[in-house]
């Protein structure tokens, strides 16, 4: 079946009506062990089913809206590990992707601050992932954003790095837990 066109405001929508869904996707070490887990958001739009990121985030970009599905998956991503921990089940560290535009919030730590503070989440089972292309966009502001939340505990990561024109001794400036090689 072919899908419909998306609207501009659907997303929006979307928010409002709960149809977001974040999926886990596990990471893996070399021999098979669990090291991570991903989180992954999906739309269940009505009619046509699961839609990609890729269906919605650059409209989300352009409008600004990616700041609100930023923050509502990092609040569902939250609650979900609090509900694994009650549950007695070993969380490992749980990956989210920031965009550009949330990585240019000043009070994007203090939000996360208080997402893991209001969730009863250890800052150490929260990864927030930056693409290069996002960090590069102004290092300066970016290697301070990053060291902020670095410095609540979370670990930082440079994601699809290579798909841009950064150096490894450009990586020396930020602030960065890991690299995920694109």
């Amino acid at each position: 079946a072919q899908r419909r066109p998306l609207e501009v405001g659907e997303p929006r929508d979307a928010i409002q009506l709960d149809q977001f869904v974040v999926h886990y996707q596990p990471q893996v070490d070399m021999v098979g062990h669990v090291t991570g887990i991903e989180a992954l958001i999906r739309w269940h739009r009505p009619g046509d089913g699961l839609e990609l990121p890729a269906a919605f985030i650059a409209i989300a970009e352009e409008t600004d809206l990616i700041n609100d599905i930023g923050d509502w998956v990092l609040a569902n991503v939250c609650q979900q590990i609090r509900s694994w921990r009650e549950s007695g089940i070993a969380v490992p560290r749980v990956a989210v992707n920031l965009s550009a535009r949330q990585l240019r919030q000043a009070a994007l730590p203090a939000r996360v601050a208080q997402l893991l503070a209001s969730h009863d989440v250890p800052a150490r089972l929260l990864e927030l992932e930056v693409t290069e292309s996002a960090a590069m966009e102004n290092p300066q502001q970016a290697a301070r954003r990053l060291g902020e939340l670095g410095a609540l505990g979370i670990t930082v990561t440079i994601d699809d790095f290579g798909t841009g024109y950064s150096s490894l001794a450009y990586l020396k400036s930020l602030p960065i837990d890991s690299l995920k090689i694109d």
